[in-house]
């Protein structure tokens, strides 16, 4: 990866495809030795949805800012488990594509990943030069001195490579996680199982049917856990 890219920005709406843009935000930060900045656009929910949003979360709670911090901590965490911790989360209101446009150009990034459902690319992800913090349009790239664009051109054939192969790899990174999760929760049922068992035992010491039976309730529920 080239030295010069180690600052990035991921526009994230919670959807997969931003998950797997942050996968590879993440991967391509590592290998740069970079840094992550999260943006997420409020959105204006239909009134159904803010009215159950306010139900839970109490009147004053703004539905659409909170469920924008929502999919900022989703997104932190997502980062913090791949090892990665933030260096900002932005929230921004407006038209998406313009508030990413001016993220840009505040935050002074080198590199923009983006993974949206609505996004229209071959693998989902958008990889575009930047000058003075702003995305290039196509025909002002195509007006920049040749050996220039060809610097850039290289540049980005080099990140869609390395691109290319991050996204092969994200279905592996998706199920080691999903595998080291379903671990975890079992850990954590075979504890709660133990402690309640455990604390009804303490009650029946001198009876032994019971405790044959309580042991017989342990494995059933363990054997219920494995199977959900």
């Amino acid at each position: 990866m080239p030295a010069s890219i180690r600052s990035f920005l991921v526009a994230t709406d919670g959807s997969e495809p931003a998950d797997r843009a942050l996968d590879v935000a993440a991967a391509m930060a590592q290998a740069a030795g970079g840094s992550i900045k999260l943006m997420t656009v409020w959105i204006a929910l239909p009134e159904q949805q803010q009215q159950q949003f306010r139900r839970a979360e109490g009147e004053l709670a703004d539905p659409s800012e909170a469920f924008g911090e929502q999919i900022l901590a989703r997104a932190r965490y997502h980062l913090q488990q791949a090892g990665i911790e933030p260096s900002a989360s932005l929230l921004r209101w407006g038209d998406p594509a313009e508030s990413v446009i001016a993220v840009i150009a505040e935050e002074e990034v080198d590199a923009v990943v983006v993974g949206r459902r609505l996004l229209r690319t071959p693998m989902g992800f958008m990889i575009a030069p930047l000058r003075e913090g702003k995305i290039v349009p196509p025909d002002e790239f195509s007006a920049w001195p040749e050996p220039e664009r060809k610097a850039a051109q290289e540049t980005i054939e080099n990140l869609q490579h390395e691109l290319a192969q991050i996204v092969r790899n994200v279905p592996v990174w998706e199920k080691e996680h999903r595998d080291e999760v379903q671990k975890l929760d079992r850990q954590t049922t075979l504890v709660a199982i133990d402690l309640g068992i455990n604390a009804a035992k303490g009650s029946f010491t001198d009876l032994p049917r019971v405790l044959e039976y309580l042991d017989a309730v342990r494995v059933d529920l363990i054997d219920n856990s494995a199977r959900q």
